[in-house]
């Protein structure tokens, strides 16, 4: 009797299969709260940006959506949405793969900006008038999608500009009005990731009402350039230039795109006649795009020494045969604009001679039987030069943006 409950107490009791121990249940729901955290990180990030948005109009600023492409390059449909996708969106709404692309916002937008360091596709930013804080700044410098920055009037002081060259992917610098200055120019050869540039002395948008300031006709505030040798697209809006300038630019040894625009057409400022002669060392040096600056023969005769030129666009009023003949002399040009030059049918056709698979824009009027015998000459010519964008990720045509070169 005693050995039958010794041996019924030694039995151990029959557990459910589903029955399990404190470890196993914290296991447990650490396993789904991981699982969920995974499956929500999108929606959770979609509701952020969403906030976001709210915060940076509330601020004055706008913003674009990069919304996912529903065809590829080629125009087909893209691939089915994946399982995973369809059902985060019967749960989210169709915008829960929208991401933040574009922002502009006052500088002084500090909340806002803040923000902006979680923001997971912000590729373009665009920091309006007014002072920046250090707090903004180091936002800012977490965002490591972002490509093109836009300084619009900033107060932003060198030392501040400089805690930005942290940026991985950043490969294009704006800088306008009073962003534009000599210390904040120097300071951005500290950027080696940085191949384009654009330097407005007055700010993007003009406000309605308001006078526009003169050109900027400082040169010292240009002649930093010459340290950025990493360059290779620049654009110059709204300055006088200067002889010390065109040498500045001779020294940028990587520079392949240039742009002068909004040159003042005052009568008594006229484009140096010295210092084109320094650009003959930039050897990669591929296409000038200069529509609103009158250069003459002589100009043009320095311009012939760029062996790498392919493309060159100018006013051409004060253009004669002879600067066309400079002209003559390039290895290999793809494309001249001289719109309004004076020049000869005769040396046009020297010129259609000596580089039959060039196009060449003289405007109009053009000689009658120029047409004739060769269908490349005229106003507006359809086969312009190309230029790949300094990020080679695309061909544009030159004198158009996005990208690299104005």
């Amino acid at each position: 009797m005693d050995q039958s409950a010794t041996k019924q107490a030694h039995v151990k009791p029959r557990r459910r299969w589903l029955s399990f121990g404190l470890r196993g249940l914290m296991g447990l729901i650490l396993v789904i709260a991981v699982l969920i955290a995974w499956l929500g990180q999108d929606g959770f990030q979609a509701r952020y940006e969403q906030a976001t948005v709210k915060q940076i109009g509330l601020a004055g600023g706008t913003v674009t959506w990069s919304v996912p492409p529903v065809l590829d390059p080629y125009g087909n449909p893209g691939p089915e949405p994946t399982t995973y996708e369809r059902t985060m969106k019967r749960i989210f709404g169709e915008e829960v793969f929208y991401r933040i692309g574009f922002v502009e916002i006052p500088a002084g937008a500090e909340e806002a900006i803040v923000r902006l360091s979680k923001l997971e596709k912000l590729t373009d930013l665009i920091v309006g008038s007014g002072s920046i804080s250090d707090t903004s700044i180091e936002a800012i410098s977490q965002l490591d999608q972002l490509q093109v920055l836009s300084l619009n009037n900033t107060q932003i002081t060198p030392v501040q500009l400089k805690r930005l060259v942290r940026l991985p992917k950043l490969r294009r610098i704006e800088l306008a009005g009073g962003s534009a200055t000599q210390s904040n120019i120097a300071a951005l050869a500290s950027f080696s990731q940085v191949n384009a540039l654009k330097i407005d002395s007055r700010p993007f948008v003009n406000l309605p009402g308001r006078e526009q300031p003169k050109p900027s006709v400082d040169e010292k505030v240009l002649i930093p350039l010459a340290r950025l040798k990493q360059v290779q697209s620049l654009e110059l809006v709204n300055f006088t230039i200067t002889e010390p300038v065109l040498t500045a630019i001779g020294g940028m040894q990587s520079l392949k795109y240039l742009g002068i625009d909004d040159y003042p057409s005052t009568g008594d400022i006229r484009f140096p006649p010295h210092g084109l002669e320094s650009w003959g060392a930039l050897e990669q040096l591929e296409a000038i795009y200069l529509s609103t600056v009158p250069l003459e023969d002589h100009h043009l005769k320095s311009l012939s020494q760029v062996s790498s030129l392919t493309a060159i666009e100018c006013d051409g009023t004060q253009i004669t045969d002879v600067g066309l003949t400079h002209l003559i002399k390039l290895p290999h040009p793809r494309f001249v604009g001289i719109s309004g030059c004076q020049v000869t049918e005769e040396t046009l056709l020297k010129y259609a001679s000596a580089h039959p698979g060039s196009s060449l824009d003289i405007g109009e009027p053009l000689p009658a039987n120029l047409l004739v015998k060769d269908g490349r000459y005229g106003k507006g010519c359809p086969e312009r030069q190309e230029v790949l964008d300094p990020t080679g990720k695309e061909v544009i045509s030159m004198g158009h943006e996005p990208g690299g070169f104005f």
